[in-house]
């Protein structure tokens, strides 16, 4: 029986580029796509690092962009399955909200519109607990929070990303609806774990921000982290039919700044990891002034625990632990050049 091919969008990405080993790794044929085809060939180194050998004619690639018409149905010639992973993230608020919620939205909407055309029956998409936790008008020190809830886009403190990976979601859930297509929907927690090289994710400027002073202090808040490899094999299990339908959480155990840094402190004790937590009623004010803050204010001051349930069923195995994903993420970074090794 010949393999089934699936489509992952934004191949060069962190997360596409472990998913992409590890439905090559399953027996899937893949085809990623790229705005820019000069970068195939490091897809390609990463994807042999994390497998141990060359994916050969396994990985194939094609140039698309998520605000143009042109390439996509080329692109879905043939695809049993689409793995929509391709989004804009950014480490600070944007002067223009259009720069993230335009290929959120409209990306996501062009995305699953030619895969409808293409026939395909089978969808997964990377979304994000900023689809599900914010917006909410709850009180309290902690909040909770499942994949039946949904970010309220009229509440407070609603960041650009947050409002493009709700709407893009619903989006996908409505193109999905309309076609009879199989949607899982995959709501990651803060992504870490092993890079492949310096191409990364700004989710790992929490470690690498940390390390190399660029953070000076503590933020008042935390995330609950998943390791990349496990959400790489959530995402495998969803293509292999695991939860049509569904939402799903994929996030472990929540991880306060203070206590991230006192994992980096004591593997790495050499490098200038902050110990002093900025209190959330400084940093609050801050910002009006300061771009990043802005984007995290939501977060600052709460415990937000998402319910990972889910996602823990789907992989079949508890999830890695944030400190392996914490110390793997800072360790391939000096690796990969990213930090300098001292």
């Amino acid at each position: 029986m010949p393999s089934q091919l699936v489509l992952v969008t934004g191949a060069s990405g962190f997360i596409a580029k472990h998913v992409i080993a590890a439905l090559i790794g399953a027996g899937f044929d893949v085809r990623g796509t790229l705005r820019d085809p000069a970068k195939a060939d490091a897809v390609r180194a990463a994807v042999a690092r994390l497998s141990g050998d060359d994916p050969g004619d396994r990985l194939s690639f094609a140039t698309t962009d998520l605000l143009v018409d042109a390439g996509w149905d080329a692109a879905m010639a043939g695809v049993t399955t689409l793995v929509h992973t391709a989004m804009v993230v950014l480490d600070a608020e944007p002067a223009r909200r259009e720069t993230v919620v335009l290929p959120g939205v409209e990306g996501t909407s062009r995305v699953f519109e030619a895969a409808a055309r293409a026939g395909v029956r089978r969808a997964v998409m990377t979304g994000s607990v900023a689809a599900v936790g914010y917006g909410h008008r709850r009180t309290g020190p902690e909040v909770r929070h499942g994949p039946e809830d949904w970010t309220d886009l009229t509440g407070p403190d609603l960041w650009a990303y947050a409002e493009a990976k709700t709407r893009g979601e619903r989006a996908a859930w409505e193109i999905a609806d309309a076609h009879s297509m199989a949607l899982t929907t995959i709501l990651a927690g803060m992504v870490l774990g092993p890079v492949t090289d310096a191409d990364t994710s700004v989710s790992l400027r929490a470690v690498w921000g940390l390390m190399d002073g660029s953070t000076p202090a503590l933020p008042d808040m935390g995330y609950n982290v998943v390791d990349v490899r496990d959400l790489a094999d959530v995402h495998v299990r969803a293509v292999e039919g695991a939860a049509p339908g569904r939402r799903i959480i994929a996030a472990a155990e929540y991880l306060p700044f203070a206590r991230l840094a006192k994992l980096l402190a004591a593997a790495y004790p050499d490098y200038p990891v902050p110990r002093r937590t900025i209190p959330a009623w400084a940093l609050r004010p801050l910002a009006r002034f300061m771009p990043e803050v802005r984007m995290i204010r939501a977060d600052i001051g709460v415990t937000r625990r998402f319910d990972g349930t889910s996602g823990r069923q789907i992989l079949g195995r508890p999830y890695r632990s944030a400190q392996e994903a914490v110390l793997s993420a800072a360790e391939s970074l000096i690796e990969a050049g990213v930090l300098k090794r001292r």
